[in-house]
């Protein structure tokens, strides 16, 4: 399976999309300079309209099709998931649903150690990264109803993104201050 045959699937989806990540730092090169951007505190607003990926998001919400994702968070933060807290609010303007959930927040949670992508319910793609996050080829999931249900488990403890960002005002304020 290749980075193609993802974003195929992805393209090709009826209903849904579903993402689960849970690294600490992705190393995608597509990143790269919004990453320099936000960390010389220059704005990193996008939209659909200068945005491939967003104008993705954007194309299947208008067609009613659900594209969504549940963020696994570590504490504390790293620097690239406060980057990614920071973008998020353009994939929600995009019509993506963000959800995110503490590591710690339930036992069954140990059990998600993979990102993955799931379509339709019915194909799931394995998203393997090496140590430093610079991904690898995807991998064609075999038993596609176990990442159904790792998907629940995730959606079950998650919460929007605007809930767990409220929830978790003070820990980000005290994160910003000593930055």
């Amino acid at each position: 399976m290749t980075t193609n045959d993802v974003l195929r699937l992805f393209l090709d989806i009826r209903r849904e999309a579903f993402r689960l990540e849970q690294l600490e730092r992705y190393a995608v090169e597509e990143d790269d300079e919004l990453l320099a951007a936000w960390r010389e505190g220059r704005s990193i607003r996008r939209t659909p309209a200068d945005s491939a990926w967003l104008r993705l998001i954007a194309d299947h919400t208008a067609a009613g099709r659900r594209v969504y994702r549940v963020h696994v968070i570590d504490w504390p933060l790293s620097e690239y998931t406060r980057f990614e807290l920071a973008c998020y609010p353009d994939n929600v303007a995009a019509g993506e649903e963000v959800y995110l959930v503490d590591r710690d927040a339930a036992p069954a949670l140990a059990a998600l150690a993979e990102d993955f992508w799931l379509f339709d319910d019915e194909a799931a793609a394995l998203m393997p990264y090496d140590h430093d996050g610079r991904p690898l080829d995807p991998e064609p999931a075999t038993d596609v109803a176990a990442y159904r249900a790792r998907r629940d488990v995730a959606l079950a403890h998650a919460l929007p993104l605007d809930e767990w960002l409220t929830a978790h005002r003070d820990q980000l304020e005290e994160l910003r201050k000593s930055a």
